[in-house]
C-alpha cells in the first residue's frame, strides 16, 4: 500500500513541478469545489450520473495550470486522473491496479504530440472517466448476488437518511433475516457495519474536498449528532475528524 501511495504522490509532484516551471499563478475564478465534490461522490459509487455532472460542470473544475495552453491542458488531465485514482482507491479498488492505470494514462498524456483543445481534452477525459467507473462497478459487484447488489445500491443512494434492515428488506423483496445472513456470508460484514463504514467513507470525502462544518458533514452522512459522528469516526479511522482534516 505504501508503494502505491508513493507512486501516487510522485505523479502529483510531477504535475506540480510542470506547473512550477511554467511560472503561471493559479486562476481559481472558475474553480468550484462543491461541484467537484458532488461529482467525486457519485463517481466513487460507480454511479453513471457522475458522467452527467462531469459533462455539465467540467468547466468549473478546470484551472489555469501553465502559460502554454497545451501544457495547461495536459496538467489538468494529470490532476483529473490523480483525483479519479485516489477516489477509486478510496472506493475499494486495488491500489496497485489503480496506480498502474494512472501511470499508464499519464504517460500517454505526456506523449501527446498533437495540439490540444477543449473538445479533444473533453473526449479523452470522458473515456478515462468511463474506464475508472467500470473498474469501480466491477469491484463493487464482484462475486455478489443480485440481492446483495440491491442492498449496496440502496445504501449508497440513501446514506444521508436513516437506513433500517426493514427498509432494505422491502427494497429487495426479501425477509430481513434472509438478507442479513446473505450479506454477511457474501461480504463478511454485517449490514449495519457496512452502512457505518460507507458513511465514514463519505464523511472522509467531504472533509477532504469541502470546507463544511463537522455538524453539516454529520447530517449529510446520516449521523444522528456531531458527537456520535466524531466517536464513530475515531473508532474506524483512528483519529478525530478535526485531526483528519488538519493532516
Amino acid at each position: 500500500m505504501s508503494n502505491s501511495n508513493d507512486l501516487f504522490n510522485q505523479q502529483l509532484l510531477l504535475a506540480n513541478n510542470e506547473y512550477a516551471r511554467e511560472g503561471e499563478q493559479l486562476d481559481n475564478t472558475q474553480y468550484c469545489f462543491q461541484k467537484e465534490s458532488d461529482f467525486l461522490r457519485l463517481f466513487s459509487n460507480g454511479d453513471m450520473r457522475s458522467l452527467d455532472v462531469f459533462k455539465s460542470e467540467r468547466e468549473k473544475f478546470v484551472q489555469t495550470l501553465a502559460t502554454s495552453k497545451n501544457r495547461s491542458y495536459k496538467n489538468n488531465l494529470i490532476v483529473f486522473v490523480t483525483h479519479l485514482t485516489r477516489a477509486a482507491i478510496d472506493a475499494g479498488c486495488n491500489p496497485n491496479e489503480m496506480t498502474n492505470l494512472m501511470s499508464n494514462i499519464i504517460k500517454e498524456v505526456e506523449n501527446y504530440s498533437v495540439s490540444l483543445d477543449k473538445e479533444i481534452i473533453f473526449e479523452v477525459e470522458t473515456k478515462i472517466l468511463l474506464v475508472f467507473i467500470r473498474k469501480i462497478k466491477q469491484n463493487r459487484v464482484k462475486g455478489l448476488s443480485k440481492t446483495s447488489q440491491l442492498i449496496i445500491h440502496y445504501i449508497q443512494e440513501n446514506l444521508s437518511e436513516p437506513i433500517g434492515l426493514s427498509d432494505l428488506a422491502v427494497h429487495c423483496g426479501r425477509h430481513p433475516n434472509y438478507i442479513s445472513a446473505l450479506f454477511k456470508r457474501e461480504t463478511n460484514k454485517n449490514i449495519h457495519r457496512y452502512i457505518l463504514e460507507e458513511r465514514i467513507k463519505k464523511a472522509k470525502h467531504f472533509i477532504r474536498h469541502t470546507d463544511y462544518l463537522f455538524v453539516e458533514i454529520a447530517q449529510l452522512c446520516g449521523f444522528e449528532s456531531q458527537s456520535y459522528f466524531s466517536v464513530q469516526f475515531k473508532k474506524i479511522v483512528g483519529c478525530t475528524p478535526k485531526t483528519y482534516r488538519n493532516n
